[in-house]
């Protein structure tokens, strides 16, 4: 969303200052090589979420998707220019360009500024996508958040985070499951061992393209300060003080499921 009251809060420029405090989690040592899930987990979450009352948009953000892991696959660069691509088909729209003017999201609440060198920095966020400073699953948690605080397009931006967190997990081989963590992540392999017990019961009627029916949902405390935080009733600084008091473990896990907490709020 491109318009809405003049005010002077700036979430750009917080996630930009706060992405370069986080103490982004890593690890050493040298990690297995995941087998390829069973589940195509973006299809399903594209499907789950939005086939059921928009059939023609899910369409169009599937074929989307079909087209970054095959730019994934052939070890493209993640640049504006290529992200244009998918949200052209995504919009439905001959040509799509970044924002020429600030943009908002929940109602109002959340600004995302506009400087001569936004274009630029968001470029470079990009670019870092492929950084090997850090590991996987932190560079493709700061992809997506970079691209919704980013906000680069007049419509579609969380569509457009999801497209660009499946094509840094797509290069390099590691798709996820939404809500998992990224395939060859430590916490990753130990939730495999744990099997379906504590996930997803299966649909009686499902014939292997029918989504699980999920369990009753758990709320935890972690839940409860990132919906906070998404809401706006819980101030930034306050988050980045709970997230440093986090082990590194809970930062990893906790970036990784903060995508959920965003995804309807910045549509």
């Amino acid at each position: 969303m491109n318009s809405g009251p003049d005010h002077h809060n700036d979430a750009l420029a917080d996630w930009l200052r706060i992405r370069t405090e986080i103490s982004w989690p890593r690890w050493s040592g040298e990690l297995s090589v995941a087998e390829p899930p069973a589940l195509d987990g973006f299809r399903e979450f594209f499907t789950a979420t939005r086939g059921g009352h928009d059939a023609e948009r899910t369409a169009r953000v599937l074929t989307a998707l079909d087209r970054a892991l095959a730019d994934a696959e052939q070890g493209a660069q993640l640049t504006l220019s290529l992200m244009a691509n998918w949200q052209r088909t995504v919009l439905h729209r001959d040509a799509v360009a970044f924002r020429t003017v600030p943009a908002f999201a929940k109602a109002g609440r959340e600004r995302y500024s506009l400087a001569p060198d936004t274009h630029a920095r968001f470029e470079h966020c990009l670019a870092e996508s492929a950084s090997p400073d850090l590991p996987l699953p932190s560079r493709s948690a700061r992809i997506y958040l970079d691209v919704l605080f980013f906000h680069p397009f007049e419509n579609g931006n969380a569509r457009a985070a999801m497209l660009a967190l499946a094509f840094v997990l797509g290069r390099e081989r590691r798709l996820a499951r939404p809500g998992a963590p990224a395939a060859g992540h430590p916490l990753g392999r130990r939730r495999r061992r744990r099997g379906r017990s504590g996930g997803t019961a299966r649909n009686p009627d499902h014939r292997g393209g029918a989504p699980p029916v999920p369990r009753e949902p758990v709320m935890t405390g972690r839940d409860v300060i990132l919906n906070e935080l998404a809401q706006g009733l819980r101030q930034m600084s306050q988050g980045i003080e709970w997230f440093d008091g986090l082990s590194p473990e809970e930062q990893s896990e906790t970036l990784l499921f903060l995508r959920h907490h965003c995804v309807w709020l910045c549509p």
